[in-house]
């Protein structure tokens, strides 16, 4: 428990969260995660101690395009009433 448990709990617990939510978030919107070329995929084994984790692995981050800008829509404004005149 790295933000503590019960009265002596961390106070920043939650902002630390949602921040760690944010970023992670963020980083998967701009770029696309991939595996390197010719890389073996990553294990599904673990590496046993206090905790099961992940054997390492090989990632690289390639940004993605922007976004196409949006179509210009032509407005036709003779169809709108103009309030208040007669």
């Amino acid at each position: 428990m790295p933000f503590g448990v019960g009265r002596r709990m961390c106070l920043g617990d939650v902002l630390a969260r949602m921040e760690m939510f944010m970023f992670f978030s963020s980083m998967m919107h701009q770029f696309d995660v991939e595996s390197e070329a010719g890389a073996a995929p990553p294990s599904l084994e673990g590496t046993v101690g206090a905790t099961i984790a992940p054997k390492a692995f090989r990632v690289k981050f390639v940004p993605r395009a922007p976004p196409a800008p949006p179509a210009v829509i032509a407005h036709d404004h003779q169809h709108l009433r103009h309030v208040g005149a007669h």
